[in-house]
């Protein structure tokens, strides 16, 4: 009975390894996922440079033009507002995603630190099932002697006794 509870706990916490690994993975793919959107965010960031630059030529060109580019000048600067405030956002979503994935790598420790004592766990109660199982061939072995002790001891005394 007890070796058959060992075995339970045993396999629960196979059951528990296999699904904190599975969290792990997820894990994993996040980080690969927060690399990609990272890629994205850096081709943002850089069309945005480049049309906060078209916009910075786009008025000198209007300057250039006097009169006749000063409804140009108005449009460069509603484009260069714009470059800034991609920038900005982009600046924004990279710290985001830093932080994610900093999280992301403390989880994965915490996690890998976890699926180490659940390891450590199950070999300490697949010992104890051992354990167990070893106490309760004893106990069978000593019943058995027990029960050859006692039939000899009839058999003598009924021996004995003619």
């Amino acid at each position: 009975m007890l070796a058959a509870r060992g075995e339970k706990g045993r396999e629960s916490l196979i059951r528990l390894s296999h699904e904190i690994q599975q969290v792990a993975e997820k894990i994993r793919s996040l980080e690969n996922k927060s690399t990609d959107i990272r890629r994205v965010v850096d081709v943002i960031t850089e069309i945005a440079d480049q049309t906060n630059l078209l916009a910075l030529n786009a008025a000198i060109e209007a300057a250039r033009a006097g009169e006749h580019g000063r409804g140009f000048s108005v449009v460069a600067d509603e484009v260069r507002s714009l470059a800034q405030r991609t920038q900005a956002s982009t600046s924004e979503i990279r710290e985001v995603i830093e932080s994610l994935v900093g999280e992301s790598q403390q989880t994965a420790t915490v996690m890998q630190a976890g699926l180490q004592q659940v390891e450590d766990n199950r070999v300490l109660s697949e010992q104890v099932a051992q354990s167990l199982n070893d106490i309760g061939d004893a106990i069978d072995h000593i019943t058995r002697m027990g029960e050859q002790i006692a039939s000899a001891a009839a058999a003598r005394e009924k021996g004995g006794a003619l």
